[in-house]
């Protein structure tokens, strides 16, 4: 295969060949053809194409680089971290008129030709080894960086529940609501290795859960998880909120089984490759 990367030696940055990047994808297999009008991104293998789409060949390839990265002729100051942050940096595999037709395929394809795409059948995932079984992503070679997330969860009480507490807390038989939810959540987060099976145990340097009732009915729960670490903590941040909700719906249900986590979203979160803003 051509080389894929090369290092500039200008701005001392990783930049990808586009030509190379797409005779790479051609040697594996990918293909482009438009049939009825209709675009397809297809991969061929045993004479058959699969309909791969074309997001799901930008993440083939960053498997391709992830992969063979130990037989690139790179300077030995850079390490695979390097590799991903130019790859997300540049996004070298782009739609263009260039690339469908560097894809042609060598005959015509029908639309009979093309089998439905199955995603087990490909080693596009992180956490899929080279036998399609499951693994965890390696992260030795990552950097160190401090990294925060944000979650947020949506949860309806009902009027029957917020109208029991006073000055934003009710103590029930089981203790204060609230307070008791938060610490739980807590816990969730710290144990979220325990519950997602392809999470990194972390050394988790702080979670601050706030907890608000935001009208007759509702309310809302954030909870934000910082570490120094070489992976996020977004799943440990949504665990914690899920579970603060799950701890509240337990304590109130003697009052009412009504109650309805609504939503959970990721809504911020900084460091690593890069940062979200989602409202």
């Amino acid at each position: 295969m051509q080389k894929v990367i090369f290092e500039n030696s200008k701005n001392g940055k990783l930049e990808f060949h586009q030509r190379g990047v797409y005779q790479t994808l051609k040697d594996l297999g990918f293909r482009y053809a438009k049939i009825k009008n209709k675009a397809y991104y297809l991969k061929k293998e045993n004479g058959f194409y699969t309909d791969f789409g074309f997001s799901n060949t930008t993440h083939a390839f960053l498997s391709f680089l992830r992969s063979n990265f130990s037989t690139f002729k790179l300077s030995e100051k850079y390490k695979l971290e390097d590799v991903e942050e130019a790859f997300y940096s540049e996004r070298p595999v782009k739609k263009s008129s260039f690339f469908r037709e560097f894809l042609k395929p060598e005959i015509e394809v029908l639309e009979c030709d093309i089998k439905e795409f199955n995603p087990y059948n490909t080693n596009m995932f992180s956490h899929l080894n080279s036998k399609n079984n499951p693994k965890m992503v390696n992260v030795s070679d990552k950097k160190i960086t401090k990294r925060t997330a944000i979650a947020k969860a949506t949860m309806f009480l009902g009027k029957k529940v917020i109208s029991h507490f006073t000055n934003d807390e009710l103590i029930t038989k089981k203790g204060p609501v609230f307070q008791t939810a938060i610490i739980a959540g807590i816990q969730g987060v710290k144990k979220t290795s325990e519950l997602i099976p392809m999470c990194h145990p972390l050394l988790i340097n702080g979670v601050d859960i706030d907890i608000n009732i935001i009208d007759l009915e509702n309310i809302e729960v954030f909870c934000e998880v910082t570490i120094e670490g070489k992976t996020g903590v977004e799943m440990e941040a949504l665990t914690g909120a899920n579970i603060t909700c799950l701890t509240i719906y337990d304590m109130c249900k003697s009052i009412s089984q009504q109650m309805v986590i609504k939503e959970v979203k990721l809504v911020e979160k900084t460091g690593g490759k890069s940062d979200i803003q989602n409202g």
